[in-house]
């Protein structure tokens, strides 16, 4: 199992992991870390993928059933697989939070003083609906620490072309249209940058530092899965959280 290094420093308490492709038992298209059992994979192989995930961790991760919403449970609620949710958050040691994207942003939350993390899954519909804002009233709800928070592999501006719906759902505040690049040749379609309108909404939630990763998962090829490249039919990795005590 290979796991993307972290090129920013954390709280002593707080543990971060980022899967790539590689390190698993998956076939192609699915090659080879996939852990999603809802992308046409065996489930047997997504199965022990996931062992080797857990074997790094000191709880099997809760995996949410993601679907682009605004929800977010707490960690110790969630039936994996089951339960559908976008985010999810903990303040319980040992406890891991997870999500799973192949495009979409993965977004990791921790408290300043190290006491609680939460994670959330955003592509553009998640970030329309608020699931970013959401996880962070339900973490500062629970305890008010200063949140900081850290972008994973993403798709990058230069491969995300969207159209005017996209513009329009997410340009919703004050200087938000410098997350947009319009598009050279196609009217009414423009360049997205998904880690820079993150960084804006967080900074408007109150999220005191953030942090970008800056991977590329379109470009990536060898590294990480992206849906857009491989046609909406690969696997997907992951990004976890969790605290010591």
């Amino acid at each position: 199992m290979e796991l993307l290094p972290i090129p920013f420093s954390l709280p002593s308490t707080v543990k971060v992991l980022l899967t790539s492709r590689k390190g698993g038992v998956s076939d192609s298209p699915f090659h080879s870390l996939n852990l999603s059992i809802n992308v046409g994979d065996e489930n047997e192989a997504v199965y022990e993928n996931r062992m080797r995930v857990a074997s790094a961790l000191p709880s099997p991760p809760r995996w949410l059933r993601q679907a682009h919403t605004d929800r977010v449970l707490p960690a110790e609620q969630i039936n994996s697989d089951v339960d559908v949710a976008d985010a999810t958050y903990t303040h319980t040691a040992g406890v891991v939070c997870a999500v799973q994207t192949a495009d979409c942003l993965p977004v990791l939350f921790y408290h300043a003083d190290g006491s609680g993390v939460g994670a959330a899954h955003a592509g553009w519909r998640g970030l329309a609906a608020g699931v970013l804002e959401n996880t962070v009233a339900a973490m500062t709800a629970v305890h008010n620490s200063p949140l900081h928070a850290c972008i994973g592999p993403t798709i990058s501006q230069q491969h995300f072309v969207v159209g005017s719906d996209v513009y329009t759902a997410l340009a919703t505040a004050a200087g938000d249209d410098v997350a947009f690049t319009p598009h050279p040749t196609e009217s009414g379609r423009w360049y997205a940058d998904l880690p820079e309108l993150a960084r804006r909404r967080l900074l408007r939630a109150g999220v005191e530092q953030i942090n970008d990763i800056a991977l590329c998962t379109y470009a990536e090829r060898e590294l990480l899965f992206s849906a857009r490249r491989d046609c909406y039919r690969t696997g997907r990795q992951s990004a976890l959280i969790y605290f010591t005590a």
